[in-house]
């Protein structure tokens, strides 16, 4: 019985990763304004609701021109609610920008132009020995440095320049999303992936459930027989 046990267990920490899995904490997203160095711009976000489950975003994000009675330059399309100011870095011109969701284990980089997505990368995409990757319950860690701290922009270059946990150094273009180093890397077509961050978060709680019921049930039955 103590063997069956000790298996079932083990059976349970493969299927919900939670050998390499931590608990995480993250407040609710709140609204904010960034404004442009020059003051001509603002960029504001309102998470609606802000539900990490929620299927559809309720977000609204857009850059306005920072005039007495603001007029609206663009709106951004389907931007997560559950966002950060500290996840987002604009182009000197605020055209364009780039989008480093924390709270994410699959998509944890995209690149909008003029509020229409252009580019999303994946972990998958990004880090090659993917077994240098922890993850906590919502989050992946991928970057070399906790958090964002390991990424870092250049407004003179527009870019973004980060080193993943296995050590790879990646220069981004904030006005395309492409990869500019390393050089012997084609740029990725950054697509999406088919399962978003709730979907998969829910599919592996509901797993866990099942093999939890069914080696309970076992147990009972082999103790009473």
């Amino acid at each position: 019985m103590k063997r069956a046990l000790a298996m079932a267990i083990i059976a349970l920490m493969l299927l919900t990763n939670t050998i390499n899995v931590y608990a995480d904490d993250w407040p609710p997203p709140k609204a904010f304004d960034v404004i442009s160095g020059d003051g001509s711009m603002v960029f504001r976000f309102d998470p609606g609701r802000g539900d990490f489950f929620d299927r559809e975003s309720t977000a609204t994000a857009a850059v306005y021109y920072a005039t007495e009675t603001p007029e609206l330059k663009y709106s951004v399309e389907s931007i997560r609610s559950w966002a950060y100011e500290s996840e987002f870095f604009f182009s000197e011109d605020f055209k364009y920008f780039a989008f480093a969701p924390q709270a994410s284990q699959n998509t944890v980089l995209e690149f909008y132009g003029n509020g229409e997505l252009m580019m999303s990368y994946t972990v998958d995409d990004l880090v090659k020995d993917l077994s240098a990757v922890r993850y906590t319950i919502t989050t992946a860690m991928w970057l070399t440095r906790e958090g964002l701290s390991g990424i870092e922009q250049s407004l003179a270059h527009n870019t973004l320049t980060l080193t993943t946990v296995d050590n790879l150094t990646y220069v981004f273009d904030i006005s395309t999303g492409a990869i500019l180093e390393p050089s012997d890397r084609e740029p990725l077509s950054g697509a999406a992936t088919d399962i978003v961050d709730s979907d998969w978060l829910i599919l592996r709680v509901a797993i866990t459930i099942i093999v939890f019921g069914c080696t309970t049930f076992i147990l009972i039955r082999r103790k009473r027989l």
